[in-house]
């Protein structure tokens, strides 16, 4: 998939856009659907940026982890 679509699919699209769309409908039944227009700015604007960061950290630690299991794999095949 490559590092910059699995954050974007992943991380911001994914995780960003969706939590904040679901954060601003949340806050706005709290606080009054009238904040609605505020708070889906607020939450399309923040949550992206927090996903393009989780994306990236995701991104490095399924890399780590498959780099990983691999290395077992392919010395598991040399013992054998």
């Amino acid at each position: 998939m490559g590092r910059t679509r699995y954050v974007w699919l992943i991380g911001i699209a994914g995780w960003g856009l969706t939590t904040g769309m679901l954060w601003s409908l949340l806050m706005s039944f709290r606080q009054g659907w009238d904040q609605l227009p505020l708070n889906l700015v607020l939450g399309v604007i923040i949550f992206p940026i927090g996903g393009y960061f989780l994306g990236q950290w995701m991104w490095k630690n399924v890399r780590t982890t498959f780099s990983k299991l691999i290395g077992k794999t392919e010395e598991t095949h040399a013992q054998t």
